[in-house]
C-alpha cells in the first residue's frame, strides 16, 4: 500500500478492527451509449419498494430528458417534497450493488463518476423491460424501480411528462397529469442547506406513514 494513500490506510485499519463481509466499492464512470437520433417517448412504470398495498405510477416521459430533470418529474409524480438527497443507479443494476450517476451534491463531496446532468433517459433505458433504480432520502431509503413498458417515437409537441396514472396515497393532483409548465422546487445541491437535505422523514407523499402505509382514498385514473 502506498504511504500517500490515506483512504487505503484507513480501510486497512478498519478491516483489522472489524472485518466487513462487504467489499468496498469505489464509484466509477458509467458508460452509456449514444443518444438516439430521434427523440423517443417512454412509458415507464415506477414502483415504490416495500410498499403495501403497492404504490406505483405509470409515466410517459420524453427520452431526451436529462436524469436530473427525470428526478424533478419523479418528485412531482410521487408526491415527494424534494427536501432530501437522491441517486440514480446504473441501468439494470440493484440499488447499492454497483455504480451510480453523481449529483451536484456528490460532486461537491468529491465523488467520482458520471454526472446525471450529462445523461439522457433514452441512453439508460433503450428497450422494453430495461430498468433503472432511483433512491430518495438516504435516511429512510425510499427506492423506486423504473421499468420500461413501451417505447415509441416522440413528436416536438410531446410534453416532458405527458401522463401520470397509478396508485398512491390520496388523489392524483391536476398538476401531476401534465407538467410541461409546472414550477418545481429547487433540487438539493449548492443552493439548498445540506442539513435540510440530510434530514430524515417517516412519511410518504401527503403524510401517510410508511409502515403500514394507509391509503383510504385511492385513485387510479
Amino acid at each position: 500500500m502506498a504511504s500517500g494513500d490515506p483512504m487505503g490506510q484507513l480501510r486497512s485499519i478498519m478491516d483489522r478492527i472489524a472485518p466487513s463481509p462487504f467489499e468496498f466499492h469505489e464509484n466509477e464512470v458509467v458508460e452509456v451509449p449514444a443518444a438516439p437520433r430521434r427523440p423517443q417517448l417512454l412509458t415507464v412504470r415506477v414502483d415504490l419498494g416495500g410498499s403495501e398495498p403497492p404504490i406505483w405510477r405509470r409515466l410517459e416521459l420524453r427520452g431526451d430528458l436529462r436524469l436530473d430533470r427525470v428526478h424533478d418529474h419523479l418528485q412531482a409524480a410521487m408526491g415527494w417534497t424534494n427536501s432530501h438527497l437522491h441517486r440514480f443507479s446504473a441501468p439494470n443494476t440493484d440499488v447499492h450493488q454497483g455504480n451510480y450517476f453523481v449529483t451536484e451534491f456528490d460532486i461537491d463531496e468529491g465523488d467520482a463518476g458520471t454526472p446525471e446532468t450529462d445523461v439522457r433517459l433514452d441512453q439508460v433505458l433503450r428497450t422494453e423491460g430495461e430498468f433503472i433504480n432511483y433512491e430518495y432520502d438516504f435516511g429512510d431509503g425510499w427506492t423506486h424501480k423504473l421499468v420500461v413498458e413501451s417505447i415509441r417515437n416522440a413528436t416536438e409537441n410531446h410534453p416532458e411528462r405527458a401522463a401520470s396514472t397509478g396508485r398512491a396515497p390520496g388523489r392524483l393532483r391536476t398538476s401531476e397529469v401534465s407538467t410541461s409548465g409546472t414550477t418545481l422546487r429547487p433540487r438539493c445541491g449548492r443552493s439548498t442547506a445540506r442539513a435540510n437535505c440530510r434530514r430524515s422523514s417517516r412519511t410518504i407523499g401527503n403524510g401517510y406513514q410508511r409502515t403500514p402505509i394507509r391509503t383510504p382514498s385511492m385513485s387510479t385514473r
